[in-house]
């Protein structure tokens, strides 16, 4: 199994970048693999294509957290799918208490076939998550961990970051999803072998998201196993030579 980076940059990267996601594909060679898509952005139509994915390849998709960079490509997704002669109906992963906002964000769009009075789950076979329940997905045991990453109103917007542990291999990986430094992910940082986490690299400090600079305070057993994406531009900051795994370039893979 392997996890593929098609997009690791954040909302204020290159264009060249794409939004951050990541799929994970069943076998070594993509053409003969079904994928799984950690989030769908504004970007995975262009991303996507670019690393070879097609459309009917396209079998399940979890949803971290509600922002456009992350569920922007969703109506694409559907709408392809659902046009596609050889695709199949794709699984949607999602959080119970993201579901509502969801199913009212994507409505005006996908409701748009009037002859079929379209909602999310006439394209998508929704599969609703309560926290702490985990999923299969072929050989992977996968499960969602809440973080923290912004604040609307004084309350905490939820958003999820991935454990996924391979039942073959006992590989245990953390995905970070966009989350403030210091969250409870951090809990976890300990027992996962690989970490992809989320990186600021702007010239201020957010907030919504963990700061290289806050990063690279992190013990050094926990940097050489993290690689950082959702980066704007990692030309100011040496992320080898602060003994982290590195910046995550577009297109890379990882054993899952």
């Amino acid at each position: 199994m392997k996890i593929v980076f098609h997009g690791v940059g954040g909302a204020f990267a290159p264009q060249e970048q794409f939004n951050s996601g990541a799929f994970i594909q069943d076998e070594h060679e993509l053409k003969d693999s079904d994928v799984f898509l950690i989030d769908v952005g504004t970007d995975a139509r262009h991303s996507l294509a670019e690393e070879g994915v097609t459309v009917d390849q396209i079998k399940g998709v979890f949803i971290t957290h509600l922002h456009a960079d992350h569920v922007g490509g969703l109506e694409w997704l559907a709408f392809a799918t659902y046009f596609h002669p050889k695709a199949d109906k794709p699984f949607l992963y999602v959080m119970e208490d993201l579901l509502e906002q969801l199913l009212e964000m994507t409505q005006p769009g996908l409701g748009s076939i009037k002859e079929i009075h379209a909602t999310l789950r006439t394209y998508f076979n929704i599969i609703v998550m309560k926290r702490a329940e985990s999923f299969q997905w072929r050989t992977l045991r996968i499960t969602p961990l809440p973080n923290m990453h912004v604040y609307d109103d004084g309350l905490l917007v939820p958003g999820y970051g991935l454990s996924i542990y391979n039942n073959e291999t006992e590989l245990k990986t953390l995905y970070s999803g966009d989350t403030m430094m210091f969250s409870n992910l951090v809990l976890a940082y300990d027992d996962h072998d690989i970490i992809y986490h989320d990186c600021e690299t702007l010239p201020f400090h957010s907030g919504v998201h963990a700061h290289y600079e806050d990063l690279r305070e992190l013990p050094d057993e926990i940097r050489e196993k993290m690689y950082l994406y959702h980066y704007a531009d990692n030309g100011a900051f040496d992320a080898l030579g602060d003994g982290f795994g590195g910046f995550l370039p577009k297109g890379q893979k990882f054993d899952v």
